[in-house]
Order: C-alpha cells, then sequence, then structure tokens
C-alpha cells in the first residue's frame, strides 16, 4: 500500500513554466507559488519543452525538436542538442510556429528526433513533407532502435510530469532552485485577449 504525504511533508515543488495553455499555466504557477511561499519551501521551473525533449533523448539522439500545440492549429518549438549526460540543451529560444512553416524551418535539418504531442499530433503531414523533399522518415514505432532514418518521431516514454519531476531533482541537486516570487511563465505569444485589444 502507497504511503500517502502530507502537504508539509514536501521539500521542493515542481511546476512547468511554459509555453503552454494560458490558462493551465497560470493555476499551476499560482498553485506553486503559494505552496512554496505559504510553506517556506524552495520551487524549480521547468520550461515544458525541455521536459519533452528530456523524455525523448536517448544516447545516439543529436537532435531534438520539441513541439506542442499551441491552438488553432499551431505549435510551440524548441530545438534541442542531448549532453552526455542525457540532459536538454536548447539551440534556439522557444517558438510559436504553424506547423508547414516549422517543417520548412527545419527541412534541411539531419538526422532529427521530433518529439511531444505536437509532433505526433502532426506526423501525417511531417510524414507526407519529407516524402515531397526527399528526406528518409520513420515512424513512431523505430525510434527505439538504430535507424537509418533523417527523421523519426519518438513515442512518450513516461507522463510530462515523470520528466518534470526527474530534471528538478536534477536541478535541486546542483543548489538550481528558486522562491515563489522568481517563478516566471514562457508565453512565447500573446494572449487571445492581448491579440484583440491589438
Amino acid at each position: 500500500m502507497k504511503e500517502t504525504l502530507q502537504l508539509g511533508e514536501v521539500d521542493l515543488f515542481a511546476v512547468t513554466l511554459g509555453p503552454g495553455s494560458f490558462t493551465g499555466l497560470r493555476i499551476g504557477l499560482a498553485t506553486v507559488k503559494s505552496f512554496s511561499a505559504t510553506l517556506s519551501r524552495p520551487c524549480v521551473g521547468i520550461p515544458s519543452l525541455e521536459a519533452v525533449a528530456y523524455d525523448a533523448a536517448t544516447p545516439s539522439s543529436l537532435k531534438i525538436l520539441a513541439a506542442l500545440p499551441a491552438g488553432r492549429g499551431e505549435l510551440f518549438s524548441q530545438l534541442f542538442s542531448i549532453s552526455a549526460e542525457g540532459l536538454p540543451q536548447p539551440l534556439e529560444e522557444p517558438t510559436h510556429l504553424s506547423p508547414q512553416c516549422l517543417l520548412e524551418k527545419v527541412k534541411n535539418l539531419k538526422p532529427l528526433v521530433w518529439a511531444g504531442d505536437g509532433a505526433r499530433a502532426f506526423s501525417r503531414m511531417i510524414e507526407e513533407f519529407a516524402l515531397r523533399e526527399g528526406v528518409k522518415f520513420a515512424g513512431e514505432a523505430e525510434i527505439s532502435g538504430r535507424s537509418s532514418a533523417d527523421w523519426v518521431i519518438a513515442s512518450q516514454v513516461d507522463p510530462l510530469a515523470v520528466s518534470l519531476a526527474s530534471l528538478a531533482w536534477r536541478r535541486y541537486l546542483q543548489g538550481k532552485i528558486c522562491y515563489a516570487a522568481e517563478l516566471k511563465a514562457i508565453y512565447v505569444r500573446p494572449s487571445d485577449a492581448e491579440i484583440k485589444r491589438a
């Protein structure tokens, strides 16, 4: 039987910083900030796309393109390399693009691992684009083995929360913690309300 922890027994709080749903990010950050401030406990914020790349990282990964749905058929994405320790290293800032613009942006990157719900949601489009451009494409199931393909789509290994917790624990062991007031969301694009006001 699993032992249940009381909130006061938690030593560290972790939260995704985004990009992602505006409402989800605000609720998640507000919750963790309130727990951290009330209990005087440290916290760690992890960028969502970094957690996606971490879940897809393998020893053979050279570059991983993490992609998450951004609404309206668009994607949040970010390109990562993988360190010798298996940790994602950002090669660019997070972006907000249509799938077609993202495909055009990365069409010359080979080999490339596509990762995240955004990549899986547009897997057919990625495959069709690869075929037109002469890019060797492998399906999602082939990521675990050695592949001669230029592009592969990573299967999700763990829920995002597991990757988040693992990265947060690493940060904690390195002393890279913060307190409630220091947590800041990564939005990448303006909210719908801000767009309507403009």
